[in-house]
C-alpha cells in the first residue's frame, strides 16, 4: 500500500492478523467527500481436511492517519452471505459508498452496511447518479436499474454467457460495459 501527498510517494501499512497460512490481499479502496477513506481486504485459506476454501473479509476505515479496523466476516467455500460486498468499494454522485461482491449490492450509512440488492448471479459493478438511480451489473448477464423505489431486471439482457463489469449513467442515457464469453467485449447503450 503506497500513499501520494502531492509530492512524493510513502509507504503505508495495514496492521491485520490473518488466519495463519492463509493468503492476505487488500482489493478496492475509496474516499467520500467527507474526507473519510476504506479500504478491502481479504485472506483465503484452504480448511483440511477436505481442503475447503475459507474466506476472513476484512473492512478497514482511516483515523488519524492509520488504517483502523471496523469489522470482519468469514464465509466458507459455497456460502454466499456477507455483511458487505468484499469486492469492490463505489462513491456515487452525493457521496454515498456502495460495495458489491456476489453477495450483492451494500451501501454504508456511516456506522454499518445495508442490503440494497441481492441476487443469484454476482453482481460486479454499480453505477449511478444517485440513490434515486442506480444500476448493478454482474454475471450472466445481470443488469438491474433502481429509480428510488423499485428494482427493475432487464430480463431481455440476460445472456448465459455474458458479464457486465461497468458503466456510466446521467439523466438521459446509460452506457454498459461487459464482455462475452471472455474473448469480445460489449458495450450497450440505452436511452
Amino acid at each position: 500500500l503506497l500513499h501520494y501527498n502531492g509530492v512524493a510517494w510513502s509507504k503505508d501499512s495495514v496492521v491485520v492478523s490473518p488466519p495463519e497460512g492463509s493468503t492476505f490481499q487488500l482489493s478496492s479502496i475509496a474516499r467520500i467527500p467527507s474526507g473519510e477513506m476504506f479500504l478491502l481486504g481479504s485472506a483465503y485459506e484452504a480448511v483440511p481436511p477436505q481442503m475447503v476454501l475459507r474466506w476472513t473479509y476484512y473492512f478497514f476505515r482511516r483515523e488519524h492517519d492509520r488504517w483502523i479496523l471496523h469489522d470482519t466476516f468469514v464465509r466458507n467455500e459455497g456460502e454466499r452471505d456477507g455483511k458487505w460486498g468484499a469486492s469492490k468499494l463505489v462513491v456515487l454522485p452525493g457521496g454515498l459508498l456502495y460495495s458489491v461482491d456476489s453477495y450483492g449490492l451494500f451501501q454504508w450509512n456511516g456506522t454499518q452496511w445495508l442490503r440494497r440488492y441481492s441476487h443469484i448471479n454476482n453482481t460486479a459493478t454499480v453505477f449511478g447518479t444517485g440513490v434515486n438511480n442506480l444500476f448493478v451489473g454482474g454475471a450472466y448477464g445481470l443488469l438491474a436499474h433502481y429509480d428510488g423505489t423499485n428494482w427493475y431486471e432487464y430480463a431481455d439482457l440476460v445472456r448465459h454467457n455474458t458479464h457486465y463489469v461497468g458503466g456510466w449513467v446521467d439523466e438521459t442515457q446509460a452506457f454498459v460495459l461487459g464482455w462475452v464469453d471472455g474473448e469480445k467485449t460489449v458495450v450497450l447503450r440505452g436511452r
